[in-house]
């Protein structure tokens, strides 16, 4: 099961999320996608600073933004991040028996 969790402050800006593990094929496709699409958005589009570390065979990921930025995150990155959540979650649905999202708070 892939497990995701989405990290956000007390403003409720979404700064880090970590996932780990695998799933069925195309759970596990749509999740890579959606992840590493995020990350690659955030660093094409954004001046945002952030940290990735990524672990293919593993099937790990994990972002994280520094909270010393306003609010606590980079509010373009932030949406970015808003747009990701909503696919994850949207995944979670078609695949529940692959997917686990986790939201922290």
């Amino acid at each position: 099961m892939i497990k995701i969790t989405l990290r956000r402050n007390a403003d409720g800006f979404m700064w880090a999320f970590e996932a780990e593990n695998h799933g069925g094929h195309e759970a596990c496709a749509a999740v890579s996608m959606l992840l590493i699409n995020t990350v690659n958005s955030i660093k094409a589009f954004t001046d945002a600073e952030f940290d990735c570390d990524y672990n293919k065979k593993g099937g790990s990921l994990k972002f994280y933004m520094p909270l010393h930025k306003k609010n606590g995150c980079h509010r373009d990155a932030n949406l970015l991040l808003e747009a990701m959540a909503l696919g994850i979650n949207d995944t979670q649905k078609l695949y529940p028996k692959d997917v686990k999202v986790t939201n922290v708070q």
